[in-house]
Parts: structure tokens; C-alpha cells; sequence
């Protein structure tokens, strides 16, 4: 048995899963892990690229969904390790030592997360997913929305459910808790452990995105405290643009 699978989802993404490929082939202990790849039938020359790599990849079909959430729970259907990881087509590892730090850190707990940094399509920094990561990861922390990077977050496969497929753009937050509020061990990492890259669907659907979260907290915080926690993040957003306060 693999101890972590990663599951990596894309569709007519080839530029950028081949990203991920490349950052996957570089890690030491790559021997550790089983790498899944869901392609959602694409048009473009992903295909070409999975076959090219072939070898380095553990299990992937290539099938139309009804849409990234229903593409990840496939991942979690096909994965044989012990944790979920989801590296997504142009999310990265931070460094080449990143999976192999893991593993030393990973010690059967529910919940391993970790930093994260933000990168654009061309790979230049633009800072930390979250300047302060919370010290003790609970259901509260997510009150004010996704605290931890989705890909920072490995979870115990015994634990993780499936993905709300009524969601189409914020069902990460709405597993995430469902996780947090399951496990009865979870440890922050000492490292920073990807490249997050920025434009992703909630980014173009920014509007969706805001609706959907707002209903996924309300669901596990109730409409008083989520009113609350969305009242604070205008008011800091209005302090950051007339700069009375720095972002993040």
C-alpha cells in the first residue's frame, strides 16, 4: 500500500498538467507515493502528454464528468493510499524534497497541512496563500473561508468523504470542513508544501464563487455567525484598499 495518492484533475489543460508531471518526476521518494491523473475527455493535446509520461503515472483514465468535484471524487474511488493529496494540472510541489519531507512528518494522524505559496501561470511569486496559518487547524477556522490551501491539505482516506457535487466552484471549503470535523488528529507541517496557481475557477467566477462559499458556511455555521464572519471581511477589505491596513 502507497502511502499518499495524488490525485492530480484536468481537462484540455496540457500545458499545465505537463507542469505538475514535471515537478512530480523530480521529487525524491517518489517511490513513496502513487500518482492518479482524472482527464475530464479532453480536446487538446493532453492525451499526448499522459502518454509521454506514462511511465511515471500510476493510474489515470480519461472520461467525460459532470465537472471538477465529480472528477475528484474519481480520483478518491481509483486511490490505493493510505492519504488523499490533490495536485491539480499546474499546481506544483514547493521543492524537490517536499514529498520526502512529508513522509517524515506523517506519523498516522487524520489531517497534515501545510503552507502554501502563490504562483502565476509563469511561475512568479506573489506571496503566501495565508500570511498567518492557523497553529491548530478546527472547524472555527475556516468561519471566515479557506484558511488552509486546498493543496496543502493531505487527509487520511479512511476520513475524507466525497465532494458536494452541487457545488461547481466552492465544494473544496464545504470537504474540507466535513474532514476537519471528523479527524481527532491533525498536524501543521513544518514546511511549505506547493505552488498554488492563481486563475483557477473561482478566480473567473468570482461571483459564483462568493454565492456558493456563503451557502457552504451557513450550512456549518448558521446564517447569524456566517453574516458576521462576512461583515469583518468587508470591513478589512475597505481598511486594506484605503490603506489602513496590509492585506493578508
Amino acid at each position: 500500500m502507497k502511502k499518499i495518492s495524488i490525485i492530480t484533475v484536468c481537462f484540455n489543460d496540457a500545458k499545465n498538467l505537463e507542469k505538475t508531471l514535471h515537478s512530480m518526476s523530480s521529487q525524491v521518494s517518489r517511490d513513496k507515493i502513487e500518482h492518479i491523473i482524472i482527464d475530464g475527455a479532453s480536446k487538446d493535446n493532453t492525451s499526448e502528454i499522459i502518454s509521454k509520461n506514462n511511465e511515471k503515472i500510476d493510474q489515470w483514465i480519461s472520461e467525460k464528468d459532470s465537472g471538477l468535484y465529480d472528477a475528484m471524487n474519481k480520483g478518491i474511488d481509483l486511490a490505493k493510499g493510505e492519504y488523499l493529496w490533490f495536485m491539480n494540472a499546474g499546481d506544483i510541489f514547493y521543492e524537490t524534497s517536499t514529498i520526502k519531507n512529508v513522509l517524515s512528518e506523517l506519523n498516522h494522524q487524520d489531517i497534515l497541512y501545510g503552507a502554501a505559496q502563490l504562483v502565476t501561470e509563469e511561475g512568479i511569486s506573489v506571496g503566501a496563500y495565508h500570511k498567518t496559518l492557523p497553529n491548530e487547524l478546527t472547524k472555527n477556522s475556516f468561519r471566515k473561508g479557506m484558511v488552509v490551501c486546498h493543496q496543502a491539505l493531505i487527509v487520511k482516506k479512511s476520513i475524507a468523504e466525497k465532494y458536494n457535487v452541487n457545488y461547481k466552484i466552492a465544494a473544496d471549503i464545504d470537504w474540507a470542513i466535513r474532514c476537519v470535523s471528523k479527524s481527532k488528529e491533525i498536524q501543521k507541517s513544518l514546511f511549505t508544501l506547493c505552488n498554488f496557481q492563481t486563475g483557477g475557477l473561482s478566480k473567473q467566477r468570482q461571483k459564483l464563487a462568493l454565492t456558493e462559499r456563503f451557502y457552504v458556511l451557513k450550512s456549518h455555521f448558521g446564517i447569524f455567525t456566517t453574516l458576521l464572519a462576512h461583515f469583518e471581511i468587508v470591513i478589512n477589505y475597505i481598511l486594506v484598499k484605503i490603506g489602513l491596513k496590509k492585506t493578508r
